[in-house]
């Protein structure tokens, strides 16, 4: 693996022979990936941008959750996750494709990365098989939503900053503790706490 990163480090693909398929090339995708890409511009067209001028205002936070449930309907939501636990298991090129497409979505592009990325993502790459079983299958369909426990009070939205910990205590269970601020909807599911040992910032992730 690191011999791969180091060789694909800067412009070392203008000098070295290297394979097309690890690009992204906008005219060169494959029939899946075109596939959810329509469907994903098709979504945005209908939902989004037939009504922008409500979509970008606060009443329409209360329609997130509906429209997250309905992009995992779509399959929007497991386009990395592997087929087990409910996903579609694109390539990495492919979901980049669908990433074009999903991006004109405004400010619900954001939220949609919330439940991918800051959600999905860290069960998905990090987490046990029983935390995998449990969790991601109601994640890729939007019934289980994402949320980040960011703000604190003396770090702001700056996540290496925070304060909060979290210490094994005799018994051998976590005790949290710690200041968190600013949420305006309810925490659903994912809180990301910051644990300091060592003087090393480790970052875990309590579900």
């Amino acid at each position: 693996m690191s011999e791969v990163l180091l060789k694909n480090q800067g412009g070392s693909f203008l000098v070295s022979d290297t394979d097309l398929q690890t690009f992204y090339v906008a005219e060169l995708i494959s029939e899946e990936a075109k596939m959810m890409k329509e469907a994903g511009t098709s979504f945005l067209v209908n939902e989004i941008e037939n009504r922008i001028d409500f979509m970008e205002t606060k009443e329409a936070i209360q329609e997130t959750p509906a429209l997250i449930k309905q992009c995992g309907e779509l399959g929007f939501l497991g386009l990395e996750v592997s087929e087990e636990y409910g996903g579609i298991d694109l390539t990495f090129i492919d979901v980049l494709h669908f990433c074009v497409a999903i991006s004109k979505g405004y400010s619900f592009t954001g939220a949609l990365g919330v439940q991918t990325s800051i959600g999905i993502a860290p069960v998905f790459l990090y987490g046990s098989d029983y935390l995998k079983e449990k969790y991601l299958p109601k994640m890729v369909t939007g019934e289980l939503l994402s949320a980040f426990a960011l703000t604190e009070p003396n770090a702001g939205s700056d996540a290496n900053s925070g304060k909060t910990k979290a210490i094994i205590d005799e018994n051998g269970d976590y005790v949290i503790s710690g200041q968190k601020h600013g949420f305006l909807m309810r925490v659903l599911l994912i809180c990301l706490l910051f644990l300091q040992k060592l003087k090393t910032i480790k970052i875990y992730l309590f579900l």
